[in-house]
């Protein structure tokens, strides 16, 4: 069965920002225009109908969020574009972390701003935390990760091109487990120094992992290999 909805890369690894602002906001009952676009995007996010039934049944939180509550409780959101959000099932009280359109600060740099809000079952209020963080990008600024500051931004960028090349391959002599390529499977959110050369932090929604690469040459064209490889999880 389903267990979490997918639709943009959750930023699991903090990135330098400001303070988390908490506040509550009102819960609403989804009206019939808000539940056809829901399903709209989860048919393009090609979801299975059986999947989009469970949801229909039990709705997530983030559609119980009207726009512009979340709005009135963080002004500072402006007029920054709402660009999806993840629900992860099951947990007490649910979690829900809506995305924001990421303000271009300069070149590789943005501010992402995003909403996430916890809600127990029975309560009409949805406790709720804006986040500010500032990431880096190679070309597109939805496709942003965190640098941790021990990393120059020059490599962490070098790195993370060659990560979307998909110039990646094991290291000689390094075997991958039955785990490899899920994790291999996930988006880059952050980068960490580590005595093995760098690591990658990636994740998608409410499923995290991580693995260490070196830079290398292969067959004569940049690359990275891989030499060790963290567990994957859902959560």
């Amino acid at each position: 069965m389903f267990n979490s909805r997918i639709f943009l890369i959750a930023a699991a690894f903090i990135g330098c920002g400001s303070p988390p602002i908490e506040r509550t906001i009102p819960l609403h009952e989804p009206t019939e225009a808000e539940l056809e676009s829901f399903v709209e995007e989860l048919r393009s996010a090609e979801i299975d109908e059986e999947d989009i039934q469970f949801l229909l049944e039990n709705p997530p939180p983030e559609l119980h969020l009207a726009d512009g509550d979340v709005r009135n409780a963080f002004p500072e959101l402006g007029d920054a574009r709402r660009i999806g959000a993840c629900t992860i099932y099951p947990t007490a009280p649910l979690s829900t972390t809506i995305y924001y359109e990421p303000t271009r600060l300069r070149d590789h740099e943005v501010e992402v701003k995003s909403i996430r809000c916890g809600t127990e079952a029975g309560r009409n209020v949805s406790r709720c935390r804006l986040q500010t963080e500032i990431r880096h990008f190679v070309s597109d600024p939805r496709r942003n990760f965190a640098v941790d500051p021990q990393v120059e931004v020059e490599t962490a960028l070098r790195v993370a091109q060659l990560f979307y090349s998909g110039h990646i391959q094991p290291a000689p002599g390094f075997s991958p487990g039955p785990g490899y390529g899920f994790v291999m499977s996930m988006g880059l959110i952050g980068i960490k120094p580590d005595a093995n050369g760098i690591l990658f932090e990636v994740g998608v929604c409410a499923c995290f992992g991580d693995y260490v690469v070196r830079e290398s040459t292969c067959e004569e064209i940049p690359c990275l290999q891989v030499v060790e490889v963290g567990k994957g999880i859902c959560i």
